[in-house]
């Protein structure tokens, strides 16, 4: 047990009782409200108990935990306020966040690492059923899409966007068997025959990637090899709608505006399956998926970032800084609340990944001081006291960043 593992250990062990009869409490409560024929007011004191959770955690420096405990907290305010895409997801997605806090907790009490990234999938899961931005969007995982071809242009046989029109209804019969468990062998085989077809012929590059990787998924899926998560549910959602989108601009129009996010998602769980032959094997060759993740140690345990990936974070971190300071810097004396409300975004970004490598005190520094603006924009009052924290902020962050 390093120097870092042993602090958490002994901060931990002062509160873990307590925080184990909370997490049995919020459970509690939990159930009692899904008893109650979704009575939201019961929700109030499972908010109030994992916020004392996220503070108590934040307190005593174990921020994977906490991370987690932000994402339960935001969950149950997103039912509370019905902004989730489906019940009964949420609810599960909850329950079993809360189970494994306990067990993420009870690792570190017995000498595993803080790691926050081993969170990854289920934070995600979190983020998915309350329709908001998954982290592997935007953080430590950053393949380099353009230097992959998929067969584009060379290989295409054809107009896919008339393909996708005529396909789209086969896709979503797949889709839907999969998502019942109606026929989940034959709708992965179905949406597997579709990607296929519009592969190709596609015409363009871009699209072909898509349907190639979206293809590899759909096999990761069909050996089980990668789980049928919510998350994963929600990006062979957004395939769907990108096989509507080809149908309605046509293929040129499509692979301008393909959304690169839905991409790099579709990449990270593919890099999440241990299968290693087939599609699944070639994408993961052809994107050198394998140095994007995290390093494991002996016992099979992700042990945190390696070097490849912390440099890729590295750069990517700095530009985000920059865009910060020159959102700063549009603001200046002329008091451009217009560009500066474009700050707390950057600033979460930025939080989130700080949260993501560890750094868990920096994330919540940011992260509060976005949640300042924030409220300041709101108000149409942004204070030059605030922004000056903010600028000192970014800079204090980047400084210590490069050295990091």
């Amino acid at each position: 047990m390093d120097l870092g593992n042993t602090v958490q250990f002994n901060s931990l062990k002062w509160v873990k009782e307590e925080l184990r009869l909370l997490l049995k409490e919020v459970q509690r409560q939990f159930e009692l409200f899904l008893e109650s024929g979704d009575d939201t007011e019961k929700l109030d004191d499972v908010s109030a108990q994992m916020s004392q959770v996220r503070g108590t955690l934040s307190l005593v420096e174990v921020y994977g935990a906490a991370l987690l405990s932000e994402e339960i907290e935001a969950l149950t305010a997103a039912i509370r306020d019905g902004n989730v895409s489906n019940k009964e997801d949420a609810n599960e997605a909850f329950l079993r966040a809360v189970l494994q806090l306990n067990d993420y907790l009870d690792g570190i009490a017995a000498g595993k690492p803080d790691t926050p990234i081993r969170l990854m999938p289920l934070l995600n899961d979190l983020r998915a059923v309350r329709k908001a931005p998954l982290l592997s969007e935007n953080m430590l995982f950053l393949p380099n899409l353009d230097s992959v071809s998929a067969g584009g242009a060379e290989g295409g046989t054809g107009d896919s966007a008339l393909a996708a029109k005529k396909l789209r209804p086969q896709y979503q019969f797949g889709l839907l068997n999969w998502f019942r468990e109606s026929d989940v062998s034959g709708g992965l085989r179905r949406m597997l025959a579709v990607l296929e077809k519009l592969r190709g012929t596609s015409q363009e590059d871009k699209s072909a990637r898509l349907w190639w990787i979206g293809s590899g998924l759909v096999e990761a899926l069909s050996n089980e090899s990668v789980d049928s998560s919510v998350a994963v549910k929600s990006l062979m959602g957004q395939v769907d709608r990108q096989i509507k989108s080809l149908a309605d601009q046509g293929e040129a129009e499509f692979a301008q505006q393909l959304p690169v996010d839905t991409v790099k998602n579709l990449l990270y769980y593919i890099a999440q399956s241990e299968t290693s032959e087939g599609r699944i094997s070639e994408i993961k060759a052809a994107f050198r998926l394998e140095e994007l993740m995290p390093s494991q140690d002996e016992g099979g345990s992700i042990s945190g970032p390696n070097e490849e990936l912390l440099q890729a974070v590295s750069e990517a971190i700095k530009d985000d800084m920059h865009q910060a300071k020159d959102i700063l810097d549009l603001h200046g004396p002329s008091k451009n609340l217009d560009a500066l409300a474009e700050l707390p975004p950057v600033m979460r970004k930025i939080g989130d990944t700080m949260g993501m490598l560890g750094l868990g005190g920096i994330r919540e520094r940011v992260v509060d001081l976005a949640a300042v603006l924030e409220a300041e924009f709101a108000e149409q009052d942004a204070k030059e006291v605030s922004l000056m924290d903010a600028a000192q902020a970014c800079l204090l962050r980047k400084t210590r960043w490069m050295r990091w």
